[in-house]
């Protein structure tokens, strides 16, 4: 064999052999690195047997103003005392920080399991209460407690969905920069009811706007009392203004693409709701729910993702 070529052969070894300790080096520096190992750990989602002692129970997540309905509940311990058990697991959020575990979805199975052991007789076997943990805490738990209620189990009554509807307005969720016609989508009641449930909050941001206004009108007496002129009080309110307007841009700019994309879903699920809409106005209803621009492409990219998943029908007005 000419020397060049056994040159060659030699050089491609030595390569392989550099590169497979590379791969090699990488390799050991992931699964020695702790930080991202407990990472990872964090935010494991698994599914195991809870006993009731660590799961927290707290009222202000049930979304179910009337709490627990009596007969479901009867209905599922005797379901339990005869040997029966539950399908679908619960659903938890564990705190990482404090060991807690807050109870999300299955308020029912959870008070089923508790009398059924409560009243069951000696050595009589109860099926084991099967859970989802979940990361994410008491925060988690809040938010998925809401979804869950909306989308499956027992209709929610007017009063749950008003409680909804406070819920999310008063600590500044997304719903907010939504329209009356989304919120009603997505509640499944009329545009005229979410007028009136958001009257008291549209009231609210008119007093304060026509206060600002009647304050900008006159000059002010400052601590020192020094008089402050009109021009320097605008001046700062609209840097308050401006100042907002980032912070709310920074928190955009943030979103994962995963929370993004899933923003863009959820909007075109609510608009669809309303009826067909064209490929356009689903655009505008993504672009003004998400207050996000978002490009054609990305756009059309999530519409192939749901027509794949089966969450809308393939249709020519979506350009797809």
């Amino acid at each position: 064999m000419p020397a060049d070529r056994r040159s060659g052969k030699q050089s491609r070894s030595v390569f392989d052999k550099q590169n497979d300790t590379t791969l090699e080096s990488v390799a050991d520096a992931i699964f020695n690195d702790k930080a991202m190992i407990d990472k990872a750990d964090r935010n494991r989602v698994f599914t195991r047997a809870f006993a009731l002692h660590e799961i927290e129970v707290d009222q202000r997540i049930q979304v179910r103003l009337s709490g627990i309905d009596e007969e479901t509940v009867e209905k599922y311990v005797q379901i339990l005392l005869n040997g029966g058990h539950f399908d679908k697991p619960i659903i938890v959020y564990r705190d990482e920080e404090t060991g807690k575990r807050y109870l999300a979805d299955g308020f029912h199975r959870y008070e089923a399991t508790r009398r059924a052991l409560e009243c069951r007789e000696a050595n009589q076997e109860i099926a084991p209460l099967i859970g989802e943990d979940r990361p994410g805490g008491y925060e988690g738990a809040f938010e998925y407690a809401e979804e869950a209620n909306l989308k499956h189990g027992r209709p929610l009554a007017k009063k749950d969905k008003h409680g909804i509807f406070l819920r999310r307005i008063q600590r500044g969720h997304h719903w907010e920069q939504l329209s009356n016609r989304l919120i009603a989508a997505e509640l499944g009641v009329d545009e005229g009811t979410i007028r009136k449930w958001r009257e008291p909050f549209t009231a609210e941001n008119s007093a304060v706007s026509e206060g600002e206004k009647e304050a900008e009108s006159k000059k002010r007496i400052g601590k020192d009392g020094r008089e402050i002129e009109i021009k320097g009080i605008q001046k700062e309110g609209k840097r308050r203004q401006r100042k907002k307007a980032e912070e709310k841009a920074q928190v955009m700019q943030h979103l994962s693409v995963a929370e993004l994309l899933g923003l863009i879903t959820n909007h075109i699920i609510a608009a669809l709701r309303q009826g067909d809409l064209t490929w356009d106005e689903l655009l505008r209803a993504a672009k003004r729910g998400s207050g996000q621009d978002i490009a054609p492409s990305l756009f059309n990219s999530v519409l192939r993702d749901m027509v794949r998943a089966g969450l809308i029908a393939p249709r020519a007005c979506y350009a797809l």
